[in-house]
């Protein structure tokens, strides 16, 4: 499984430009996923992962630390993880950090398809989920293996 999901680290640091502006994704016929003021949430397929993405700012009811903008990802099982990064600096992961918000059954990121916002590009796969900032930074979220790199 390690091979599958450096597959798509590979993908993300060969293939994504990531270009600043509104939140978009191509899991939904190209559907925006976005609430009104700019933070977006969306899960894997399978449902065992959930991301947030807060804009540069936040939001009236949260404030990335630095400011942001700060993508956060949750994986449910087997083990409850925790993967955070913001534009700069190294990305964060928590094992059982002790909530468990994950997941929203409303913007599903389909299996192939890929979503970008600010420094954040994400691509969804039968092995997992995998998130790069513009820098190369990023993680890997699936069943079998967290990568944080």
């Amino acid at each position: 499984m390690r091979t599958a999901i450096t597959a798509i680290c590979i993908w993300a640091l060969s293939a994504c430009a990531v270009a600043a502006g509104s939140p978009k994704a191509t899991g939904k016929a190209g559907a925006k996923f976005s609430d009104r003021e700019g933070q977006v949430e969306f899960s894997s397929p399978s449902q065992n992962i959930g991301c947030v993405y807060t804009p540069a700012g936040g939001t009236s009811w949260y404030k990335p630390a630095g400011g942001g903008p700060e993508m956060s990802c949750d994986r449910v099982k087997p083990e409850y993880v925790n993967v955070r990064m913001g534009p700069s600096g190294d990305v964060q992961r928590v094992d059982n950090p002790g909530e468990q918000p994950c997941c929203s059954a409303t913007n599903i990121l389909a299996y192939g398809k890929s979503w970008k916002a600010g420094p954040f590009t994400c691509k969804s796969g039968p092995t997992g989920l995998a998130c790069m900032r513009a820098d190369g930074k990023g993680f890997a979220l699936g069943k079998k293996e967290v990568a944080v790199h």
